[in-house]
């Protein structure tokens, strides 16, 4: 069970994230990120366990000596709320470091203002 005073934190370090006032960076894993603070680092991954096919969110919290002091990982069958809790957490922190509502917004522009778009050699990231 994730205590309330971390409840509270994820809150409001949500609230600065939707509102483009957090600076989040990748971390170590595929769909890790970290948030460098004063006090400390905080870390949000979601990761796919192939050993038991559950799904896992988990969140931590570093010291600034770089000393993990709070780990919660919480898997999808969790019936407490804490899952959805942590995966709406990340998939917020992931939507703002990708820039999501950014890019749609900028597409449905462009292809409001064009009678044609597309281009045939577009230089695609994968």
């Amino acid at each position: 069970m994730i205590p309330e005073n971390i409840k509270d934190l994820i809150a409001k370090l949500k609230e600065k994230t939707k509102n483009n006032n957090a600076k989040w960076q990748t971390s170590s894993g595929e769909n890790e990120f970290q948030i460098k603070l004063d006090a400390g680092k905080i870390v949000i991954d979601s990761f796919h366990n192939e050993y038991d096919n559950e799904w896992y969110v988990s969140f931590g919290i570093y010291n600034k000596e770089g000393n993990e002091v709070i780990r919660n990982t919480v898997e999808q069958s969790d019936i407490s709320g804490d899952y959805e809790l942590l995966l709406d957490f990340h998939e917020t922190v992931q939507n703002s470091y990708l820039k999501t509502d950014e890019t749609i917004n900028k597409m449905i522009f462009e292809i409001n203002g064009k009678d044609e778009v597309g281009e045939i050699d577009s230089p695609l990231p994968f």
